[in-house]
């Protein structure tokens, strides 16, 4: 069997990292004896004995060092313990499964003080770093399409750019979990991967899921809805989500089906449901301007400095109208690491100005989902019988009060008696296709 280098650093995405360790046990579980030590809750002196002591017959071993801490006195044992030659018998792995070497999002690099410390990892003769990077941040939207496509083609399989970026929304952007659940997706994917396939199975294993198939549910029958209701309340989920879900559904319903009042087009109406929540909505909701334009004047306001402009310009509104908190910290160095410095200025941290919270479609997709489930249910089968200034203004009537209706369920939930009755009314009053 070919012999493991040593020593060898690990660190970044904690899933790609596992592999990694995984990797290494399954091909040398039978000729090592592995010892996993804490260097957080072990002491540098038993780590150390546990590295060197051998017996009188010495047996090779393979020391797993992790939960690193961010300590300048670990760092130089760790260099001092990787470099011995006096430990033949010992191959040493440190894996920083913490997550205390963070990369930065732009850069893709460690700070200043891991850097070096990785680099001098590096000048060990014989070494082997493994950086498994950072999760992709929302600039990367490029990036993490590319990386999404090209692990499908690793299996042979084909995957648009349109599918990738439903699969990226549904997953989300964590490399690990990218990962794992394209594995899992190519065992039963067709060679082309279609949005369908995308939704339909990714699903089961993504955060939203609650979300989406509850709502897919609400625009079908009544029965359909609430066996798929039932199904949720018999797996543990709180009446509460599902009434908020509910309430969710009503209200985007709401915007969708104002929008549409007005004569604006459905395609039109997608977007600015996906714009919805965006903050400034000066400038998501504006028909004049590009989409980079909104962009670039969104990040403008993202800063503090961008926020005191937009409130006091655009808004008209004093300072005093809002509530800005700013901490004060000494500018020390830090109990973890004396050569550690906090980012602050004039003792004193930056200001956070605090917007509250926004609520926006938590996919893209989403905003499909509602568009088409106003045409399957109202529009569709409407047309040809109700004028279409008519139809107009009873899908907004009854989007109305839908939306009060609902909304006053979810207030008796919250507050009240008879939560699952309540449910079942909601369900009722959402399902219920006449205009």
């Amino acid at each position: 069997m070919e012999e493991i280098v040593s020593p060898i650093l690990i660190y970044g995405d904690h899933f790609i990292s596992q592999n990694h360790i995984n990797s290494i046990k399954a091909k040398y579980e039978k000729n090592y004896d592995f010892h996993v030590l804490s260097a957080s809750e072990s002491s540098l002196e038993y780590i150390e004995s546990i590295s060197i002591t051998q017996g009188f017959f010495p047996q090779p071993k393979i020391v797993i060092i992790n939960d690193l801490p961010n300590q300048k006195a670990v760092r130089e044992f760790l260099l001092d313990l990787a470099g011995r030659k006096n430990i033949e018998y010992t191959k040493i792995i440190i894996w920083d499964s913490s997550d205390s070497i963070k990369l930065d999002p732009k850069t893709k690099s460690p700070n200043k003080t891991w850097e070096e410390f990785i680099s001098n990892f590096k000048s060990i003769a014989g070494s082997k770093v493994f950086n498994c990077g950072a999760d992709f941040t929302e600039k990367d939207e490029d990036e993490v399409i590319s990386f999404v496509k090209n692990r499908f083609n690793k299996y042979k399989k084909e995957i648009s750019e349109d599918a990738a970026k439903i699969f990226i929304n549904i997953v989300s952007k964590d490399r690990g979990l990218i990962i794992s659940e394209i594995d899992k997706l190519v065992l039963s994917a067709p060679v082309v991967i279609t949005n369908d396939f995308i939704i339909e199975n990714a699903f089961p294993s993504a955060k939203e899921a609650i979300l989406f198939k509850f709502n897919n549910a609400l625009d079908g029958t009544y029965a359909e809805a609430i066996e798929m209701m039932e199904q949720f309340l018999e797996s543990g989920i709180n009446e509460n989500v599902l009434a908020e879900i509910m309430a969710k559904k009503v209200r985007w319903q709401l915007i969708a089906c104002y929008y549409y009042s007005k004569g604006v087009m459905w395609f039109d109406v997608e977007k600015a449901l996906m714009n919805m929540g965006k903050f400034p909505s000066i400038a998501w909701h504006s028909n004049k301007m590009s989409y980079e334009q909104k962009q670039k004047i969104a990040e403008e306001y993202e800063t503090e400095e961008g926020i005191n402009k937009y409130r006091s310009r655009v808004l008209g509104l004093p300072e005093y109208c809002f509530n800005i908190k700013e901490s004060k910290k000494k500018s020390k160095k830090t109990q973890e690491d004396p050569e550690e410095k906090d980012d602050i200025k004039d003792g004193k941290t930056k200001k956070k100005v605090i917007l509250g919270k926004k609520e926006c479609l938590p996919m893209p997709f989403l905003a499909t989902q509602i568009v088409n489930g106003l045409q399957k249910s109202f529009i569709s089968p409407n047309s040809s019988s109700i004028s279409s200034d008519d139809l107009r203004k009873r899908i907004l009537d009854r989007s109305i009060n839908t939306y009060l209706f609902v909304l006053g369920k979810l207030k008796e939930i919250r507050y009240g008696d008879g939560t699952k009755q309540c449910l079942y009314e909601m369900v009722r009053s959402i399902t219920n296709k006449e205009l």
